[in-house]
């Protein structure tokens, strides 16, 4: 059973994270953050033969708890919980507003702390994982994304302090993937 968290079109990662998951056999739990992204998403729940389609405002940690409640009295567990939520925005550091900082942070690093919260006891109940999505650029900064740098570097180590506070019953780990080719592109 997965729950991949943060798919925006049929070109993100996390889409393919949950075809994959699906192609593999698993079930998948799928969320869409708001409106406009639902359209978008549609598709794949009806391929991945989604039981569980459900929004997610992932700015309230209680939308959070009730989602895995969810899953919990749909499914009885969680195996694996993949973060794919992210906020890219080119933005210099003396144009940088307390609202930009916010809603950057809220969606990089906020999110992934709040849904491991809200996943840690179903997760270990069974022994599953967390796998956050992070950047390339967490480590290597990229010129004129200073927030988005941070905030993807706050996540690698929000992954490595998980990665031992719920071990040994939970894996957490990070995949940094560099530029992804659009098809536009």
């Amino acid at each position: 059973k997965a729950l991949v968290v943060g798919i925006a079109n049929e070109y993100s990662i996390a889409y393919g994270c949950a075809r994959a998951f699906h192609e593999a056999g698993a079930d998948v739990a799928i969320t869409y953050l708001n409106d406009k992204a639902k359209p978008h998403v549609e598709p794949l729940a009806k391929a991945v033969e989604s039981p569980l389609f459900l929004p997610l405002d992932v700015s309230k940690p209680g939308d959070m708890e009730a989602l895995f409640k969810r899953i919990k009295k749909e499914w009885g567990q969680l195996d694996i919980l993949v973060n794919c939520i992210g906020l890219n925005r080119e933005q210099l550091l003396l144009d940088v507003t307390e609202e930009a900082f916010d809603e950057v942070f809220a969606m990089n690093l906020k999110a992934a702390m709040f849904l491991a919260q809200a996943a840690a006891a179903p997760l270990k109940a069974c022994r599953g994982a967390i796998v956050n999505i992070t950047d390339i650029h967490a480590e290597w900064p990229l010129k004129n994304y200073p927030l988005y740098c941070a905030a993807k570097a706050g996540l690698l180590g929000l992954t490595r302090a998980l990665a031992l506070e719920l071990a040994p019953e939970v894996r957490v780990n990070a995949v940094a993937p560099g530029p992804i080719a659009w098809p536009e592109n």
